[in-house]
């Protein structure tokens, strides 16, 4: 049959079941070389066991009306028969119709919980591998600052004229850590201060007599304790929002808990669930995570470590919230100074990572910059990645 007659295949439909003939990928067609009218091979052969027929050799009824002198087998669909084998496939089309909708629909759920389970966490590899921090004592040789060092002593000025970078040059000039036998890991500004990350107890306590020797009340020298692990308890159903009801409901399912310390720092409330986040002892941490979900009336909650990283929504910084900033506003997309959601900008700039550049090209000789072409926003900014690791460093794991 010439081009310019064959109809388009989205009007083709199978002659018996008259459903679209692309599904399914047997087709047979009528042995008339000029005819379009095809079947599903389902349907022929339903057909063909009750009229017992080959399917190199019939012919549609039209063609066969058409025709002479026919020595071919001809379909008809008003055999009492036939019309039941063809009532028998459209009622399988039918359901395996709905069995396939029905498996589209609950692999989409599935894969919707598998990104919401997956999507935050942050791999300890990729974190290990984009925090290196740079040691600022030209004594010691450039370190990474390890995730699970929890030897930080902080020291603070008590002149609130003094800068945090006037406090570090100071420390730095009168106290000698090799001399000393300190190990330092590295050393951040932080306000009024600066912070210092000692690789084990024992140089953390020799760095702080020392300091505190040298400089009297001059500087306030602080060793923080670790903060307790927290988690983060993800689709819990929405009847336990009152936070002891749900304490009591872990409590009850999971035994192992009864006698242990949990504190709820915050509910987070979702369209169809909650998320609650709570902090632990080491311990139970590690029973908690080991299982990988809590049991809560009638639901199993998964459970992950949760570390967060406070971000300003106005100056885009890291460390305080939009409520307490002080600073002017910075596009999080292109570090302009204008509001996100009024940004038409086509590139990225990471606000957080050019402040860092600019910081340790004039305090570090060995710079190494931080890529810039992304958002402040970013969960695989350098940034934010250090910030990360460097609070992952103050929890205590056990």
């Amino acid at each position: 049959m010439s081009g310019k007659n064959k109809q388009p295949d989205i009007d083709m439909r199978c002659e018996a079941c008259e459903e679209d003939i692309r599904k399914g990928s047997a087709k047979i067609k009528c042995c008339n070389l000029n005819c379009e009218v095809t079947l599903h091979q389902k349907c022929f052969s339903s057909i063909a066991k009750v009229i017992k027929l080959e399917k190199s050799d019939w012919l549609c009824k039209n063609c066969d009306e058409d025709s002479d002198t026919s020595t071919t087998t001809v379909i008809s669909y008003s055999d009492g028969d036939v019309i039941k084998e063809l009532a028998k496939v459209k009622s399988d089309v039918r359901l395996l119709t709905d069995l396939v909708n029905e498996l589209k629909s609950t692999n989409k759920i599935l894969l919707n919980k598998i990104e919401q389970i997956t999507s935050s966490r942050l791999p300890d590899v990729q974190i290990q591998q984009n925090t290196e921090l740079p040691v600022l004592y030209s004594q010691v040789v450039s370190k990474t600052v390890s995730n699970h060092s929890k030897s930080v002593l902080i020291i603070t000025s008590n002149d609130q004229k003094e800068s945090n970078s006037e406090v570090l040059n100071t420390v730095k000039a009168n106290v000698n850590p090799a001399a000393e036998k300190i190990s330092i890991n590295g050393v951040k500004l932080i306000k009024n201060g600066m912070l210092i990350s000692c690789s084990n107890e024992e140089s953390l306590e020799k760095l702080k007599g020392v300091v505190q020797n040298k400089f009297n009340s001059k500087y306030k020298v602080t060793a923080p304790k670790p903060f307790k692990p927290r988690l983060l308890i993800t689709d819990v159903d929405k009847s336990l929002d009152d936070r002891n009801t749900f304490l009591e409901s872990i409590v009850q399912n999971n035994d192992y808990l009864a006698d242990c310390d949990i504190k709820v720092i915050s509910v987070l409330k979702l369209k169809y669930s909650l998320s609650y986040i709570v902090e632990v002892d080491p311990d139970v941490r590690k029973t908690i995570i080991t299982g990988g979900f809590l049991y809560t009336s009638w639901k199993k909650c998964f459970v992950r470590d949760h570390i967060s990283v406070i971000r300003c929504f106005s100056c885009s910084r890291f460390g305080h919230l939009k409520k307490d900033c002080k600073n002017k506003s910075v596009c999080a997309l292109c570090s302009n100074d204008h509001d996100e959601k009024d940004c038409n900008s086509v590139s990225k700039k990471c606000v957080n990572c050019c402040v860092y550049n600019n910081y340790i090209k004039s305090h570090s000789r060995d710079f190494k910059p931080y890529s810039v072409d992304h958002a402040a926003s970013d969960r695989q900014c350098p940034c934010f990645l250090k910030r990360y690791a460097e609070l992952k460093s103050r929890i205590d794991y056990g």
